[in-house]
């Protein structure tokens, strides 16, 4: 006997009805590879398999009784005839419908409708291109919800409330006025892609020389795409997978010794363990003279050609700050919408402290010694004392023409100073470097440095924590 959890779960799982509108009738192999989904299939046309109903897309009110006699108190989509969603992009959208706290109906970005194709108007070379475009979106997608104010054919997916609500409401409306006069809306993710192989891809605007185009709610994924393709991209550096536990690098866009190891690192870790994506967020100075720390760049994997990201900050952090409720939010986002499970810290030029208060298992790799020393180009070693910090205030001052973060004094860095050493116990962020010489310089730097666990990682070893 089946228990009435298990009841209750199954009977959440949605009924699909294949309509032919805007297409011609499915074949018998698009039915078959619909029925693998394992739900129920109906259709008012015959097909083996397939439930076939007396009510047709024509005639939504009748056909919404008809599914409901036939299935009671279950979700119900509305497919056109020619598309295949996968059995993961039907679990995401089950997902969402659980999350949401009104009717809510769900639609899918596809290239089967202009009004929701994230490709149409743009200008690609997709030539040499290897990546899936769901891929892509998924990818590149800000990760929102936006909601629709027109009907789309292609793809609905009504919530079991929503159509119960439905066959209660008494007016005369079309479908989506009905949604909406029962207390419900239309909704798109922005991260999921449905592609009709039957349509196609880049589309272009007709306009008008006076008309200018009305950007589509999703108009953000839209530039996205854009850059990336005139980026030249051909690869897709990693596959996106919200199951995938997934690691943060925090690193500035200078270059040098901390770029070829990370790029080692991140190259070692791929080959040994492809499933588990990096993402690394750089601070950036686009504008000469305005400091460090202006934009943050996510890129993904070691594709710096185009970020997948990006945030100008208001006001440019310059060196560092100890803590910033702009910067929170954005390492909040990315958290949550590439499901990072840690975060590994090799520079914390332009960014903000907070990077090291995730709540994530964190890990600070010492390529440099910043910021206890913010000198970068100046040896610490004359500036050394037994068992208390350096002389800093005495480097900036002979050092005035070297200091490449004049926007602090000794006052200011010995703030960040204490700050930092605050987040990384408060945090429990473990050390390590490149080199044992790094680890012992920065012991001398700070004496507290002595008792925290630390270890050394050199290049191309990524085995770090897992």
């Amino acid at each position: 006997m089946t228990d009435k959890k298990t009841t209750n779960k199954l009977s959440t799982k949605p009924v699909i009805y294949v309509h032919a509108k805007g297409r011609g009738q499915t074949s018998e192999i698009q039915v078959q590879a619909l029925l693998e989904l394992g739900l129920p299939l109906c259709s008012r046309l015959a097909y083996e398999g397939i439930t076939q109903t007396r009510s047709g897309f024509d005639r939504p009110g009748l056909l919404l009784a008809e599914l409901a006699d036939l299935f009671p108190e279950r979700p119900v989509i509305f497919l056109r005839a020619g598309l295949q969603p996968s059995k993961l992009l039907l679990d995401q959208l089950s997902g969402l419908l659980e999350q949401a706290n009104q009717p809510l109906a769900l639609s899918l970005l596809s290239n089967a409708e202009t009004a929701v194709n994230p490709f149409s108007g743009l200008q690609a070379e997709t030539q040499g291109t290897t990546f899936d475009l769901a891929d892509l979106v998924g990818l590149l997608a800000p990760g929102q919800l936006h909601t629709l104010t027109a009907w789309t054919d292609h793809f609905v997916l009504l919530s079991a409330d929503l159509v119960k609500r439905l066959l209660a409401e008494t007016s005369d409306g079309t479908m989506m006025q009905q949604i909406l006069a029962v207390g419900g809306q239309l909704k798109v993710p922005d991260s999921l892609f449905l592609h009709d192989p039957n349509s196609r891809v880049f589309t272009t605007l007709k306009l008008q020389p006076h008309e200018t185009a009305y950007p589509p709610p999703f108009s953000e994924l839209s530039a996205r795409l854009q850059d990336w393709f005139n980026a030249g991209i051909t690869d897709l550096p990693l596959k996106p997978a919200a199951d995938k536990p997934a690691t943060l690098h925090i690193t500035h866009s200078w270059g040098g010794g901390v770029a070829q190891w990370l790029k080692s690192f991140i190259k070692t870790a791929v080959e040994t363990d492809e499933e588990h994506p990096h993402f690394q967020l750089r601070s950036e100075d686009p504008q000469s003279g305005h400091g460090y720390g202006q934009k943050l760049n996510l890129y993904a994997g070691n594709e710096l050609r185009c970020p997948i990201a990006s945030w100008w900050l208001q006001p440019a952090i310059k060196s560092i700050s100890d803590t910033s409720p702009e910067y929170q939010q954005i390492m909040s986002e990315i958290c949550q919408r590439y499901g990072i499970t840690r975060v590994f810290v090799s520079s914390l030029v332009g960014h903000s402290l907070d990077a090291l208060r995730s709540g994530l298992p964190t890990v600070q790799i010492l390529h440099d010694h910043f910021p206890l020393w913010p000198l970068l180009s100046v040896n610490p070693e004359p500036y050394l004392r037994t068992d208390e910090t350096p002389n800093l205030k005495l480097a900036l001052h002979e050092h005035k023409r070297n200091r490449e973060f004049p926007d602090k004094d000794d006052k200011a860095w010995s703030q960040i100073h204490a700050a930092y050493l605050h987040a990384i116990n408060e945090f429990d962020v473990k050390i390590a470097a490149p080199g044992q010489s790094v680890l012992d310089l920065q012991n001398q730097l700070e004496p507290a440095f002595k008792t925290l666990t630390s270890e050394v990682i050199p290049h191309g070893f990524p085995c770090y924590g897992r």
